[in-house]
Protein backbone atom coordinates (compact mmCIF):
# COMPACT_ATOMS: atom_id res chain seq x y z
CA UNK A 1 0.00 0.00 0.00
CA UNK A 2 1.26 3.43 -0.83
CA UNK A 3 0.16 7.01 -1.32
CA UNK A 4 1.69 9.31 -3.92
CA UNK A 5 1.54 13.06 -4.22
CA UNK A 6 3.51 15.98 -5.64
CA UNK A 7 4.03 19.20 -3.72
CA UNK A 8 4.74 22.28 -5.83
CA UNK A 9 6.65 25.07 -4.12
CA UNK A 10 8.06 28.39 -5.38
CA UNK A 11 11.27 27.67 -3.45
CA UNK A 12 14.34 26.69 -5.49
CA UNK A 13 15.22 22.98 -5.19
CA UNK A 14 18.28 23.70 -3.01
CA UNK A 15 16.19 25.68 -0.50
CA UNK A 16 13.45 23.03 -0.51
CA UNK A 17 16.04 20.33 0.29
CA UNK A 18 17.52 22.51 3.04
CA UNK A 19 14.07 22.82 4.62
CA UNK A 20 13.51 19.07 4.45
CA UNK A 21 16.93 18.56 6.02
CA UNK A 22 15.97 20.98 8.83
CA UNK A 23 12.94 18.82 9.72
CA UNK A 24 15.09 15.87 10.76
CA UNK A 25 15.60 15.56 14.49
CA UNK A 26 17.91 13.19 16.34
CA UNK A 27 16.37 10.15 18.01
CA UNK A 28 15.39 11.42 21.42
CA UNK A 29 12.32 10.71 23.57
CA UNK A 30 11.80 14.45 23.99
CA UNK A 31 11.69 15.18 20.23
CA UNK A 32 8.69 17.15 19.03
CA UNK A 33 5.79 15.09 17.70
CA UNK A 34 5.92 16.49 14.15
CA UNK A 35 9.67 16.01 13.69
CA UNK A 36 11.09 13.41 11.34
CA UNK A 37 13.86 10.85 11.51
CA UNK A 38 15.55 9.73 8.34
CA UNK A 39 18.12 10.29 5.65
CA UNK A 40 18.56 13.06 3.10
CA UNK A 41 20.63 12.69 -0.05
CA UNK A 42 21.48 15.18 -2.77
CA UNK A 43 17.93 15.37 -4.16
CA UNK A 44 16.18 12.50 -2.37
CA UNK A 45 14.98 11.82 1.15
CA UNK A 46 13.55 9.01 3.25
CA UNK A 47 11.67 10.11 6.37
CA UNK A 48 9.40 8.80 9.07
CA UNK A 49 7.65 10.77 11.76
CA UNK A 50 9.34 10.73 15.14
CA UNK A 51 8.97 9.48 17.71
CA UNK A 52 7.49 6.44 16.00
CA UNK A 53 5.94 4.34 18.71
CA UNK A 54 3.77 2.26 16.40
CA UNK A 55 4.28 0.30 13.22
CA UNK A 56 1.60 2.05 11.13
CA UNK A 57 3.89 5.07 10.86
CA UNK A 58 4.59 5.32 7.11
CA UNK A 59 7.96 5.87 5.50
CA UNK A 60 8.00 8.91 3.20
CA UNK A 61 10.27 8.54 0.16
CA UNK A 62 10.79 11.76 -1.77
CA UNK A 63 12.58 13.28 -4.70
CA UNK A 64 13.02 16.99 -5.39
CA UNK A 65 13.41 18.35 -8.91
CA UNK A 66 13.26 21.72 -10.61
CA UNK A 67 9.71 22.79 -11.42
CA UNK A 68 8.43 24.56 -14.54
CA UNK A 69 8.50 28.05 -12.97
CA UNK A 70 11.92 27.83 -11.34
CA UNK A 71 10.50 26.46 -8.12
CA UNK A 72 10.69 22.89 -6.93
CA UNK A 73 8.51 19.84 -7.41
CA UNK A 74 8.63 17.47 -4.46
CA UNK A 75 7.44 13.99 -5.35
CA UNK A 76 6.49 12.05 -2.23
CA UNK A 77 5.52 8.40 -1.87
CA UNK A 78 4.33 7.05 1.48
CA UNK A 79 4.66 3.31 1.96
CA UNK A 80 3.37 1.04 4.67
CA UNK A 81 5.80 -1.43 6.16
CA UNK A 82 5.52 -4.79 4.43
CA UNK A 83 6.04 -6.63 7.71
CA UNK A 84 2.80 -5.12 9.02
CA UNK A 85 0.88 -6.40 5.98
CA UNK A 86 2.39 -9.84 6.44
CA UNK A 87 1.33 -9.91 10.12
CA UNK A 88 -2.24 -8.86 9.23
CA UNK A 89 -2.31 -11.55 6.54
CA UNK A 90 -1.09 -14.25 8.92
CA UNK A 91 -3.67 -13.20 11.52
CA UNK A 92 -6.35 -13.30 8.85
CA UNK A 93 -5.33 -16.81 7.85
CA UNK A 94 -5.34 -17.89 11.50
CA UNK A 95 -8.90 -16.65 11.93
CA UNK A 96 -9.93 -18.39 8.72
CA UNK A 97 -8.36 -21.71 9.70
CA UNK A 98 -9.45 -21.62 13.35
CA UNK A 99 -13.07 -22.48 12.50
CA UNK A 100 -13.37 -23.85 9.01
CA UNK A 101 -17.17 -24.01 9.14
CA UNK A 102 -17.64 -20.26 9.62
CA UNK A 103 -14.66 -18.15 8.48
CA UNK A 104 -14.55 -14.76 10.23
CA UNK A 105 -14.30 -12.37 7.30
CA UNK A 106 -15.67 -9.59 9.49
CA UNK A 107 -12.60 -9.71 11.76
CA UNK A 108 -10.23 -9.73 8.79
CA UNK A 109 -12.02 -6.81 7.15
CA UNK A 110 -12.13 -4.85 10.42
CA UNK A 111 -8.36 -5.29 10.89
CA UNK A 112 -7.69 -4.11 7.33
CA UNK A 113 -10.04 -1.13 7.75
CA UNK A 114 -8.30 -0.07 10.97
CA UNK A 115 -4.93 -0.44 9.26
CA UNK A 116 -6.00 1.67 6.28
CA UNK A 117 -7.54 4.43 8.42
CA UNK A 118 -4.50 4.61 10.71
CA UNK A 119 -2.18 4.67 7.68
CA UNK A 120 -4.21 7.48 6.07
CA UNK A 121 -4.15 9.57 9.24
CA UNK A 122 -0.40 9.15 9.66
CA UNK A 123 0.27 9.99 6.01
CA UNK A 124 -1.83 13.16 6.21
CA UNK A 125 0.02 14.31 9.35
CA UNK A 126 3.41 13.72 7.72
CA UNK A 127 2.44 15.42 4.45
CA UNK A 128 0.91 18.39 6.28
CA UNK A 129 4.19 18.90 8.16
CA UNK A 130 6.17 18.61 4.93
CA UNK A 131 3.88 21.07 3.08
CA UNK A 132 4.12 23.57 5.92
CA UNK A 133 7.92 23.42 5.82
CA UNK A 134 7.96 23.90 2.04
CA UNK A 135 5.60 26.88 2.04
CA UNK A 136 7.27 30.07 0.82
Amino acid sequence: MYWRTTIETPLPPEEAMARVRALIRPRMPSAKRAAFQGEVGENTFRLKRAPSSHSVNPILHGRIETGPNGGALVHVEARIRYLLLIVVGICGCAFYVSDSRTPRYDIILAALAILLVAFGVEVSIGLRTLRKALAA
